[in-house]
Parts: structure tokens; C-alpha cells; sequence
């Protein structure tokens, strides 16, 4: 600018000279400046417009531009015009009048008010502007109030306020009177005001009601630590001002705010005193409503001040004489416990029966009925804000900053255990991998178990050693499959163990572990090893902290049954004369799901059954599908848990848990007897299984008394356990089987007796002598008079010395023999048993190592060791413990008998036997062991007994 221009005395006068563009420039400028909203402005071009004035003139008229801004902004305008654009980076060279720059705003109206920010008991809050310095402000201005007492108190604010400059306490600007506008009758009044730093952010108190609500914000902003952090920030300012011989006396989250950018600002000290003005005077007591809390809080102005949720015993109760900066310790336990639990300390109720009396501890249920658990707070955190709120102030802490260090530590201690924490889940992740590896390889060993027992079975012994490398090198990668499972166990064990010694108490390492654990007493248990079972409870036990684990062993299951009957007469004996059975030479039928199966291919792993026919042909022995099966409702049910009781398993008291049908009765785990009573029924025993977590189901078929032959047992058909190693059979397998009656005794001398006298009776004595029991050259009967008797005792090497004992010394040829002439004569439709039903009628259903139980000794059968002078034959039933859940005896002693079925290829002529004998060691009578022989094969422990199963089987 070149030169100076002439000032115009008065504003209409600088209006003349302003052209249009100039005067809509300047108001155009006073938005820039920040003397005008651009929402302002818009109003004003609109006004303008409809009232024909310039945009100027009506800014000016309404007293939104004051003459002093106009001429301001002209000079400025003027400035601009005279200097060309520049960088923002060059400096503007100095005016050559710098009082021109600068035109100071009247005092009272510096600030201009924006929206009200809050109320409070003393004054209201507002956004502003400060004309002068062009920055936004907070001002407070004191109430309409004439009251001497509020202005005492709001010019003492304003002066404690700007004592205090701390970075956690707002700082106080300027303070005064200011021109106020009243919006309720538009007067302008003059006001005493404070000017202090606006803070954009929210209160504490919003904060913690976002996270009472459950805001995900919030929850994600404000993590314990952060809210830790902000507490320390508390302190810290509360310890200045008390530094400087103030106390806040109404500390609480609503007098808190958390600006933007994280700053943390103790706010509102309208009732704090200086150390030496504590006695304060006035007032009533009687409370002021405030809905600045997290629930129903009071603000009591006079004797009584402050916040009942946050205040202090000797504060809540008037004696202000007691009042020191360790009633801000209180409201700053206060403000601890309700960052950490988003509750109110108190659940205050304001009433006059209130005064005078000690405000109470925090308590463990807060205002919203939520019961405040230890787990979720750390018990020395709840330490810290206890100790604070302490009725006694000499039990409190003594300082501020003591609460600041307490909590440090805290945090540093967290800090640590974060670290831990994440050192303890590197190595759960680490061992939970390995376990994955352990589980997967008990898939690949089964699998290479296969393989090995394929090239098993194509290699012969005799080959030699090039031919057998294939089954070495199976056998040689099935070992390194099992050293690699173990491998990957004890790795991930020593993996969970470094995760405990980084943090005793890591969930995720603890709950690994017992997995672990729960994983090897599964597995043992399906091995039925006892020894390794307990061990893997009781190392599981060790780490189950809260026995989630434990409970999973423990789980109890159910019981659902049914009962069925048939009503037809197919189990009558048939009466026809030329009714008898037959059965084929050879094993050509194969046995699928506990029956034959005539109508399927017979494969290499079938344990195959001959033919069995009956004749004349059309008549039949037995249920068909087309028999009409009904319910029977009503059957009572009785249980037994069998309990091991004398190294047997014994049932115990028995008792009624129903009729049928029965459904889903809750029984804890372990093997049961039901006994299923009905009337017109033979009882039936039913033993069951229950397993964790499963429901025993079964419907079983009742059947009459006559249609039970005498002296056979009933075994309903259903799910079993077949073999175990433990057992002394292979590997353990599900099977099913069908009803079946067995015979409760083996076949005994007298019945044999009868068959051969009955052959030589119908002239076929030759075929009786064929068939009398024998060992080599020896016989076991003698003939006389055209029949045959026993041998009498007193002669030398006699075996079968009574009629009364098993037969014995018999072939499979002559077993089933026998039994085509028992069906003919009875008019029933016997045969011998299958393996698998042999062994269900042994064992049961839950697996048990021999027919009394899981435990041997030599007088509970008749074996090598059973009789002070050796082993010898004895009468059936003299072992009365050798019996099994159905009834059925002497199947673990005496007398081993002949099985229906041959065992898998490639043996097609053997017949399996199944027993144990009146001279086997103990570890050859468990119920699981298989063995077999030629058909044509006699032996005096080998012996014959009789079923009959009641659905037809061909």
C-alpha cells in the first residue's frame, strides 16, 4: 500500500464509500476471521435480498458485525489489496501502522456464546469465542442469581481454578463480567463469567455409561488398563491441588472429562476450599438435584456438599471440621470402584434419617443387581479402592499420589502377566498342535495295523526272508508311528508344563492338560487297563481346577426300554411225525448281525454256519416277520448296578424305576441288571450298559414261560461286546445279536446216554457205537445187552464216572447229531451256539474278562487248580459262581463245548470251541479266547451244549 487513505468519521459514512463488491467482500472476510458463521451469512444474503438492503447494512443493523469489525475488516481488506500473494512460508513484511491490525473488543464482549454446554448449582456453561484471540473457549457464567453467597462463590472458583496449573486440571483463561443476552426476555444483562479451555470429549461419567449399556465403542476404547490410565491421570491432578492446599470435595466422573485426544481434565471445582476456608458456613443442608451421576445422585449445598455416592463419611455427615484432602481420597476410591465395576459405590437414598449417619462400604451387589464377582477384578485392585473408601480417614491412603503408586504397581504387575499370558498361549498353541499330531497318528497306525495284518496273512512262514521284507518294512513304519505318537505326547506335555511355568494359573494350559489326560484315560479304558485309567484320573484331577473335567469322566446317562410279545403259537412244539432238523456238512452260510444269512455272499472274514433245514417242508419252528408283535405296557422294570464285591461283580440292592415304556431314566455310568417283570411273562434279565453321556435304548421281547424250553435261559438279543484283548480275544467289537435260549447246564452223560440207546433201539447200533464218547481207544461208555451204560467207578482210568457229569469225548458230527434227534424228539428246533452268541451269553454287555467278573481265583470255576488233589470233572452247577448275567453256568469251567459256526478263512473245516476246562490255567478260561478244531476232533474236556433261538432261522 502506496498510501494512506483518510478515515471516515462516522460508519454511514464508511458505508458510502464501500462499493457493493466491497461490503459483500467484507462480510465475506468476517466469516474467514471468525467474527461471523457461514451459517450467519447465509441468513443475512437471504434477509438482504428480501428486504432490499445491502448484506452490510443488515449485519450491521442486527448487531451481528459491530461498526469496530467493519472498519477492522476494511483496513484488513485494504492490506490485501495493497500486497500481491505470497507463500505461506515468506513472512509478511511488517505494517506500516501495526495499531491499524488490531482493534481491542469492549470488555464485555470478547466472548461470544455459543451452545450451552451444561448447568450446574453454580453457573452454566457455554461454548464461545474469543473475539480477541479468535479461539475457542468454555465460559461459565454464574446464575441469575442476586445471592451474595453465589457470587462469593463463583469469584472463590474462578481464583482456586487459576491457582491450580497442572496439565490434569482445565486451566482458568480470564475471568469478569460479560454482557450477557437473557434468551428469555432478550435483555443484555452483565454477568460474572470464567473463561477456561474448551475441552471437546465426554465426561467420565459418559463414558462409563456407554460401557454399562454395552456400546462396542466404548468397550473397545476403554479397556480396564486405558481406565487405569485415566485414574492415574486423576490423581496426579487431585495430588497438585492438594499440593497447593485445595480440595475438590466433589470429585466424581461426572466432574471428569476425556478430551479427543486422550487429555484428562479434573473439572468443575465450584466447592473446593483452600486448606485454612474449610469450616464453611450457610445454608441449609437441604439437597440440590444433579442428573450428572450414573444413577439418582444429590448435590447438597450449604453444610452438607458434594455427591452422597462419592462422599465421604465426615463430609455426608456435616462435620466439615474433618473435612481434608483425605475426604478427596474417599470419592477417589469412589471413582476407582465404579471405573472397575461401571456401578455407583452406594445405592444412596437421600432422606432426612440420612443425616448424621457414616456412609456405607461399597457393596458386592451394585445398583443394577449385578453381583459383582472376584474373578472379574483382580482382588488387589479391589484392595486399593477399599482401603480408599475406608470409614476411618486414617486407614485410607494419605496421599493422592500413594493411590497413583499403588496402582502403578498394579499395572506393572499386569504388564508381566500379559506377558506371561502370551508366553503361556504360544506354548498351548505349540503343545495343541502336537496333540493334533498325536490324535492323527492313531488313525495312520490303525490304518498301517491293516496293512501289516494284510501282508500277515499273504506271507506264510515258511517264505524266505526276501519274500517277508514287505511285512518287515509295514511292521518297521507301523513302530515308527507309534514312537512318533508317543513322541508328539510327551512333547506337548513338556510344552503345556513350560506354559504352567510361565503362569500356574493359565486356563488354556490347565484345560489342555486335562484334555491330555482325558484323552489316555479314555484310551485305557477302552483297553480296560485299571492301573493306567486311575493314574490319567488322578494326574487329570491334579490340573482341573474347577472339575469341568472331571465331570466330563463322571457324566451320567440313561435308559430308555420298550417290551414287546408275540401272540401267535410258532413256539409250540411241533407235533407232526416226520418233523426233524438237519444241518449241512459244510460251513457255507454266512453270519451278519447275529444271524444267518443264506441269502448273502460268503466272504474271507465271515466265521460261517452249515445249513440248517427243517422238515417236512411248509412246517416251521419259530417267529417269522409275518408274527404279530405288540407292545406290552406295564412291565415293571428292576435294576441292579452290578458291584464288585469278593473280586465279582455282584448286583446290588435292587430296586423299581418304572414301567415300560420307560424313557430316558438318568442312571450314572456303569453295568446294571434290570430284571422286567409282567404278568403271563417269564421274568426276564436284562443287563445293560450305560455310558457317559449315552442313552442305553432297547426293546425286548417278553416271552411266556411254556414257550421257554426247561432248563434253558432267556438272552434278549441287542448291542454286545465282542473280544478285547484284555479279555483274551482280538480286537474289541460291537456286534448285535438275536434272542436266544441257552441251555443253563452243557449236555450231561444221562442225556448222551439216551441218545445212543435211543439209536440202538431203532437199529442203528453201529452209528451209536460210532458216536459214544471216546480218546483214542479209549471209550468212555461200555455196552452192554445191546446198550450202553457208564463205566463203573472201580474199574482203572475211568473219566466219566457218573451219568450226572458233562458229556465229554464227543465230535462236532456227533454234537449236532445229537441234536437233530433232541429237535425230532422235542419237536423244537435245537442247534449248537455261535461264537458271538456264546460269548454275549458269557459276558453280558459290558465286557467283563470272564462270566463272574474281571477277576480270577480258583474256586469260583472248575480249573487246573480248583481241587486240593488236581484237576477233575465235576457235576454242573458245583461252581455256582461260574455263572453268567443271563444265568447260564459252568461257561469259564468243566467243560469246553462246540460252536455252531468255523472260524474265519482259511480254516473251512474247523469248528470253533468256546469254554474254559476243568484242566486249563487261569489265563485260558477268559471269556474272549477263540479257539478251534476239526470237526472230527474228540477230547475228554470237550463237550456239547444245546440252544434254541425263537426267530426262525432259515
Amino acid at each position: 500500500m502506496t498510501s494512506r487513505e483518510s478515515e471516515p468519521d462516522s460508519l454511514g459514512a464508511l458505508l458510502e464509500q464501500l462499493r457493493a463488491a466491497d461490503r459483500e467482500s467484507i462480510a465475506r472476510l468476517a466469516v474467514k476471521e471468525g467474527l461471523l458463521t457461514a451459517e450467519r451469512l447465509e441468513e443475512a444474503i437471504r434477509g438482504a435480498d428480501a428486504g432490499g438492503a445491502s448484506l452490510l447494512d443488515w449485519l450491521v443493523q442486527r448487531e451481528w458485525l459491530r461498526p469496530a469489525d467493519v472498519s477492522r475488516l476494511r483496513k484488513t481488506q485494504r492490506l490485501a489489496e495493497g500486497y500481491p500473494a505470497m507463500p505461506q512460508t515468506v513472512p509478511m513484511p511488517p505494517a506500516t501502522n501495526p495499531r491499524h491490525l488490531y482493534v481491542p473488543v469492549p470488555r464485555e464482549e470478547r466472548y461470544r456464546l455459543g451452545a450451552e454446554l451444561g448447568r450446574g448449582g453454580l453457573g452454566c456453561v457455554y461454548a464461545a469465542e474469543d473475539r480477541d484471540l479468535r479461539r475457542e473457549v468454555a465460559v461459565k457464567l454464574i446464575l441469575g442469581s442476586t445471592d451474595t453467597e453465589f457470587e462469593e462463590r463463583f469469584v472463590r472458583e474462578a481464583r482456586m481454578t487459576a491457582l491450580l496449573d497442572h496439565p490434569n486440571i482445565v486451566p482458568v483463561y480470564d475471568f469478569g463480567f460479560l454482557n450477557h443476552r437473557d434468551p428469555t426476555d432478550g435483555r443484555v444483562v452483565r454477568q460474572l463469567f470464567i473463561c477456561m479451555k474448551l475441552v471437546r470429549g465426554r465426561t467420565l461419567h459418559a463414558v462409563v455409561q456407554g460401557l454399562q449399556t454395552g456400546d462396542a465403542e466404548s468397550l473397545r476404547e476403554f479397556s480396564r488398563t486405558r481406565l487405569l490410565g485415566i485414574f492415574q491421570s486423576i490423581c496426579l491432578g487431585v495430588a497438585y491441588a492438594h499440593s497447593r492446599g485445595v480440595v475438590h470435595r466433589d470429585l466424581k466422573p461426572a466432574n471428569v472429562m476425556i478430551g479427543e485426544f486422550g487429555e484428562t481434565l479434573v473439572m468443575d471445582w465450584g466447592l473446593a476450599k483452600a486448606a485454612g476456608e474449610l469450616n464453611d458456613s450457610g445454608g441449609s443442608g437441604s439437597p440440590t438435584p444433579s442428573d450428572d451421576g450414573l444413577s439418582t445422585q444429590i448435590t447438597l449445598a450449604g453444610s452438607v456438599m458434594g455427591t452422597p455416592n462419592y462422599m465421604s463419611p465426615e463430609q455426608a455427615t456435616g462435620k466439615l471440621e474433618e473435612v481434608d484432602h483425605r475426604s478427596d481420597i474417599y470419592a477417589l476410591g469412589g471413582i476407582l470402584y465404579t471405573l472397575l465395576t461401571w456401578q455407583v459405590p452406594v445405592p444412596w437414598k437421600y432422606g432426612p434419617d440420612t443425616q448424621g449417619k457414616s456412609a456405607s462400604p461399597p457393596p458386592s451387589r451394585g445398583p443394577g443387581g449385578d453381583v459383582l464377582k472376584s474373578a472379574t477384578i483382580p482382588p488387589d485392585l479391589q484392595a486399593i479402592w477399599r482401603r480408599a473408601m475406608a470409614a476411618s480417614k486414617q486407614d485410607r491412603f494419605q496421599s493422592a499420589l500413594e493411590m497413583h503408586r499403588e496402582i502403578q504397581l498394579f499395572l506393572e504387575g499386569a504388564k508381566a502377566q500379559e506377558r506371561a499370558e502370551r508366553e503361556a498361549r504360544e506354548h498351548v498353541g505349540k503343545g495343541r498342535a502336537l496333540m493334533s499330531r498325536f490324535s492323527d497318528l492313531k488313525g495312520e497306525i490303525v490304518a498301517q495295523e491293516k496293512v501289516v495284518e494284510e501282508w500277515s496273512e499273504k506271507i506264510k512262514p515258511h517264505q524266505r526272508a526276501e519274500e517277508k521284507r514287505p511285512l518287515w518294512e509295514a511292521q518297521a513304519r507301523l513302530k515308527r508311528l507309534e514312537d512318533e505318537r508317543i513322541e508328539a505326547f510327551a512333547a506337548a506335555s513338556a510344552e503345556f508344563g513350560r506354559a504352567l511355568t510361565v503362569k500356574a494359573d493359565s486356563t488354556e494350559a490347565l484345560d489342555a492338560t486335562c484334555e491330555q489326560y482325558l484323552d489316555r484315560f479314555l484310551e485305557a479304558e477302552k483297553r480296560r487297563d485299571r492301573k493306567e485309567m486311575l493314574l490319567n484320573r488322578r494326574t487329570l484331577e491334579r490340573y482341573d481346577r474347577d472339575g469341568r473335567n472331571g465331570a466330563k469322566l463322571d457324566a451320567p446317562g440313561g435308559l430308555s426300554i420298550r417290551t414287546f410279545a408275540c401272540g401267535c403259537a410258532c413256539l409250540a412244539p411241533i407235533r407232526h411225525p416226520g418233523w426233524r432238523v438237519e444241518f449241512g456238512d459244510d460251513f457255507t452260510i454266512p453270519w451278519r448281525d447275529g444271524r444267518a444269512r443264506p441269502e448273502l455272499s460268503l466272504a474271507d472274514t465271515d466265521r460261517p454256519v452249515p445249513a440248517m433245514k427243517t422238515f417236512p417242508e411248509g412246517v416251521r419252528w419259530g417267529h417269522t416277520a409275518r408274527c404279530a408283535r405288540n407292545e406290552v405296557q406295564g412291565t415293571e422294570v428292576w435294576i441292579a448296578r452290578y458291584e464288585e464285591r469278593d473280586l465279582r461283580l455282584q448286583p446290588g440292592e435292587r430296586k423299581l424305576i418304572g414301567k415300560t415304556p420307560l424313557s430316558g431314566v438318568e442312571l450314572p455310568q456303569g453295568s446294571y441288571r434290570c430284571a422286567l417283570k409282567a404278568d403271563g411273562f417269564a421274568e426276564t434279565y436284562l443287563p445293560v450298559r450305560i455310558d457317559r453321556g449315552g442313552v442305553w435304548n432297547q426293546d425286548v421281547n417278553l416271552y411266556r414261560p411254556e414257550e421257554i424250553p426247561k432248563g434253558f435261559c432267556y438272552v434278549p438279543g441287542g448291542p454286545f461286546i465282542f473280544g478285547g484283548e484284555h479279555a483274551g480275544g482280538g480286537p474289541e467289537e460291537t456286534k448285535v445279536s438275536e434272542d436266544l435260549f441257552v441251555a443253563r447246564f452243557p449236555v450231561i452223560a444221562r442225556e448222551y446216554l439216551e441218545f445212543l440207546n435211543d439209536l440202538c433201539a431203532s437199529g442203528r447200533a453201529e452209528e451209536a457205537r460210532k458216536r459214544q464218547p471216546r480218546e483214542g481207544d479209549v471209550r468212555f461208555f461200555r455196552e452192554v445187552g445191546g446198550h450202553f451204560e457208564p463205566i463203573p467207578e472201580s474199574e482203572k482210568g475211568v473219566w466219566l464216572t457218573s451219568a450226572e457229569l458233562p458229556v465229554m469225548g464227543v465230535s462236532w458230527f456227533d454234537a449236532v447229531a445229537l441234536i437233530s434227534w433232541r429237535s425230532a424228539r422235542e419237536g423244537l428246533a435245537y442247534r449248537l451256539m455261535h461264537e458271538e452268541e456264546w460269548e454275549k451269553a458269557a459276558r453280558g454287555v459290558d465286557a467283563r474278562v470272564f462270566s463272574w467278573g474281571d477277576d480270577y481265583d480258583p474256586s469260583f470255576a472248575n480249573n487246573t487248580l480248583s481241587h486240593p488233589g488236581g484237576p477233575r470233572i465235576c457235576a454242573p452247577g458245583s461252581f455256582p459262581v461260574d455263572e453268567s448275567p443271563y444265568g447260564v453256568v459252568d461257561l469259564g469251567g468243566n467243560m469246553e463245548t462246540w460252536c455252531t459256526n468255523a472260524p474265519e478263512a482259511p480254516y473251512p473245516t474247523w469248528c470253533c470251541v468256546r469254554g474254559g476246562t476243568w484242566g486249563d490255567p487261569a489265563h485260558r478260561v477268559r471269556a474272549a479266547i477263540r479257539r478251534g478244531n476239526e470237526r472230527s476232533f474228540v477230547f475228554r474236556n470237550l463237550g456239547v451244549r444245546m440252544a434254541v433261538s425263537p426267530i426262525a432261522m432259515m
